[in-house]
């Protein structure tokens, strides 16, 4: 069956239509970027601003009358923290191999990020989590977005940085296709084992001990467990957390989504999918507008219409077969089909009218036999934004993102959207051979050359041939001739003569700078030089002084210095 996108509807009947908002806030496109220098630090608000962020949001929600499905918003804020910090403090103690206590507080921070072996201006975000749950009296939660497709086989290493600096790729898996992380088992155990050594031999040369020597032990023996990659990987980065002082609770979205507050979350959205995926498709074209973005598929693809079957936004699919597709909804009276991609595969008593007492038994029965519905991108901090914590901490792109979720807030739940943290940073290697001045020379000679190509005689100076300085008087005559032309003078007695002029003086100029470029030929090939030389200084900047080298390449006394420093 061919799929195809629907055209925008106004004339939907739906319960959830009279909740739709067109009013919000002007939308303007947001240029978000961290500067490359060594140390530096976004954050959108102030981090001094946040704890009055934190504060408006939980204004916000205690103030919000929405209700949904019979429920109040608030109702099922409390639920969904309270079995949620159930499982966090469940999966923590498992990945700890202790037991953790249950926190008290009723403020909850969270931030989120793929189980990866992230670069430090994403880890960062863990540290101003953890610090600002401290100074709030508040709980830090880290969801860890399992649920998205495996994106990570290894990490670059930077190689021959005294020399010619090149990046290496070191596995420590092999590569699969398009499954989620939460089904992705370590493969080749051996290459795993070995993956800590074969960062450090690779890093030899730079003299840098990386933090791999410190936390890849505790990967490899959550691997010998046979835990899932991403609790394997979880384990080494937490570890190195809690070495510094960090209590952050940890949770992945595979456990949030199996949850019976997620469940409900699910079943409002798709008992109500006309209207948002209107909403959705409109507020996707607006940000494609605001931001100048033509591609069809992003910053994420449209939800489209196959034949009278919604695709939602949640991915599916069954232990069987663990690639992720999208899944597709259909209301038939008092009951919801569901399908993957390709066939329906199971129908939930529920509808728009009807509590989802009945679909949640449902979906616990699906769950059972294999099948797995998960969130997507917006789905995922919508639900962590509006049914779980008081505040959000997000990445560059994840901010991005999220302009679009706060418009879907506001128009579906009729709810102001809380704000939201936005917080990344650069940090280098320590590798010392970077020329922090490359490219200031590259200009210079740059345009040096192009002097000498144009303008030789100003480089040369007294070094000029005596013969070439009558050349270079005719060429400053035809200049100024040039330049009387330019102020309106007319040359000759007739346009032809001012035209022929003109072509005279053009070839001419032309003539002269080629005999004065020969004599500064020698010049050129030195500057040519010079400038090959900078320009792979500049090539290997760019592999010293990159920001994405994973956490676990760097020393653990400049890391820990910066990312403490974050929580103060």
């Amino acid at each position: 069956m061919t799929v195809t996108t629907s055209p925008q509807n106004p004339e939907i009947h739906d319960p959830c239509a009279d909740r739709i908002q067109s009013e919000d806030s002007e939308w303007k496109a947001e240029r978000l970027q961290v500067s490359q220098q060594d140390g530096a630090v976004l954050a959108r608000p102030a981090l001094s601003d946040v704890a009055d962020l934190y504060a408006h949001n939980r204004e916000l929600f205690a103030g919000c009358e929405c209700e949904i499905q019979g429920e109040s918003l608030s109702d099922l804020r409390v639920q969904t923290r309270e079995e949620l910090l159930d499982l966090a403090v469940a999966y923590t103690s498992q990945i700890r191999q202790e037991p953790v206590t249950r926190p008290s507080s009723d403020g909850l921070i969270c931030d989120g990020h793929q189980p990866l072996l992230f670069h430090s201006g994403v880890w960062a975000k863990n540290f101003v989590l953890g610090g600002l749950a401290k100074k709030l009296k508040a709980t830090p939660l880290h969801l860890i977005v399992d649920n998205d497709a495996w994106s990570q086989s290894g990490v670059m290493v930077p190689v021959n940085t005294t020399t010619v600096p090149t990046k290496q790729q070191i596995p420590y898996a092999t590569v699969k296709g398009d499954q989620p992380w939460e089904e992705t088992l370590v493969d080749d155990p051996d290459m795993f084992y070995a993956f800590g050594k074969n960062v450090s031999d690779a890093m030899a040369e730079s003299e840098v001990i990386p933090l791999i020597h410190e936390c890849w032990p505790q990967a490899v023996e959550a691997a010998k467990k046979k835990w899932p990659l991403s609790d394997c990987l979880t384990v080494a980065r937490h570890h190195m957390e809690r070495r510094w002082g960090l209590e952050n609770l940890e949770l992945p979205m595979s456990r949030v989504c199996d949850s019976k507050s997620f469940r409900k979350f699910f079943c409002h959205l798709v008992s109500h999918m006309p209207c948002f995926r209107e909403l959705y498709n409109q507020v996707l074209g607006e940000y494609r507008k605001v931001n100048g973005v033509r591609s069809h598929t992003h910053p994420v693809p449209e939800l489209k219409e196959r034949e009278g079957w919604l695709e939602s936004p949640f991915w599916v699919w069954n232990t069987n077969s663990t690639q992720r597709l999208p899944l597709f909804v259909k209301q038939e009276g008092h009951q919801i089909l569901l399908a993957s991609e390709s066939e329906p595969f199971a129908s939930l008593d529920l509808s728009p009218e009807l509590k989802p007492e009945r679909s949640l038994e449902q979906l616990q029965t699906l769950f059972n036999d294999g099948w797995r519905i998960r969130s997507r991108a917006l789905t995922t901090t919508l639900f962590a934004r509006l049914y779980l914590s008081d505040l959000f901490i997000h990445g560059i792109g994840g901010a991005k993102y999220d302009e679009m979720t706060d418009r879907l807030m506001t128009r579906f739940y009729g709810v102001d959207s809380p704000g939201y943290l936005t917080l990344s940073g650069t940090w280098h290697l320590p590798l010392n051979s970077a020329d922090s001045f490359a490219e200031d020379r590259k200009q210079s000679l740059q345009q040096e050359l192009r002097d000498l190509i144009y303008n030789p005689e100003r480089v040369l100076g007294d070094s000029l041939p005596e013969e070439m300085r009558s050349l270079c008087d005719e060429k400053q005559t035809l200049i100024d001739e040039q330049q009387r032309v330019e102020a309106g003078e007319r040359l000759g007695d007739s346009q032809r003569e001012h035209h022929r002029r003109g072509c005279e003086r053009y070839r001419r100029l032309k003539e002269i700078n080629k005999s004065l470029s020969r004599v500064a030929a020698h010049k050129q090939d030195e500057i040519q030089k010079e400038l090959d030389k900078v320009k792979s200084q500049i090539d290997a900047n760019q592999i010293l002084n990159s920001r994405e080298y994973s956490f676990v390449l760097f020393p653990e006394e400049k890391l820990k210095s910066a990312m403490m420093a974050l929580t103060d």
